[in-house]
């Protein structure tokens, strides 16, 4: 029990961390870039 407690604890720090925050981000827009993703990337409208 002491490990879950731990490691949901890890997790509630992780989702409001800034930091955290910021290197998603950084993932999503840069490091993604080129991949075939679903959105609005290659619409033909």
């Amino acid at each position: 029990m002491v490990i879950i407690k731990r490691v949901l604890k890890l997790q509630r720090i992780l989702m409001k961390s800034w930091s955290n925050r910021v290197v998603a981000v950084r993932r999503v827009t840069q490091d993604n870039t080129g991949k075939k993703t679903a959105g609005v990337d290659a619409t033909n409208t």
